[in-house]
């Protein structure tokens, strides 16, 4: 949405019908579901307290039941091996909440999330944020196991193996 805009979160059911309104949305936002359809993650930015409820959040399909997933340092301006610039983007869960994937710049990066339900606290400095191999990429996406991740470059596709860390490139 425009600077500004308000954007709301909504479901509609597959036959139609009404729009049920789930949240706000504020700053950034891609909706996105893991193993449990009865929540969605987003990516929140909230002002004038980003601390309060900014980063990986997740809310039950009624809007209820608000969990902070992940925060920290998601909007610094350096990350590692990437010029200064915008914020990072496209945050998405995988399928089993053990992972976080991070864009940034057309560059991926991967995080571990801790298996408490206390959120995960990332940070540059963090060990377990660790770069995607690959030359950078778009429109990341998990696979439904969790096991790899998709992404795009220019005319490639690539597939990305979590337990190998091996790259597969297909050039359309």
């Amino acid at each position: 949405p425009r600077a500004g805009a308000r954007a709301d979160l909504v479901w509609l059911p597959a036959t139609g019908g009404a729009l049920h309104p789930v949240m706000p949305l504020h700053g950034l936002g891609q909706p996105h579901f893991r193993q449990d359809p009865e929540r969605v993650f987003v990516f929140q930015h909230v002002e004038p307290d980003p601390a309060a409820r900014s980063g990986l959040v997740s809310v039950r399909m009624d809007g209820s039941d608000l969990r902070v997933h992940a925060r920290g340092e998601l909007f610094a301006d350096e990350w590692p091996g990437a010029e200064r610039g915008g914020p990072m983007n496209a945050p998405l869960i995988s399928p089993d909440g053990k992972h976080l994937l991070l864009q940034r710049q057309r560059q991926l990066w991967l995080a571990d999330l801790p298996a408490t339900d206390a959120p995960a606290n990332l940070s540059l400095s963090d060990a377990s944020l660790r770069p995607v191999g690959g030359p950078g990429g778009e429109f990341p996406a998990w696979t439904a196991d969790g096991r790899s991740i998709g992404f795009s470059l220019g005319r490639s596709i690539f597939r990305y193996e979590l337990a190998t860390g091996k790259l597969q490139e297909s050039v359309v």
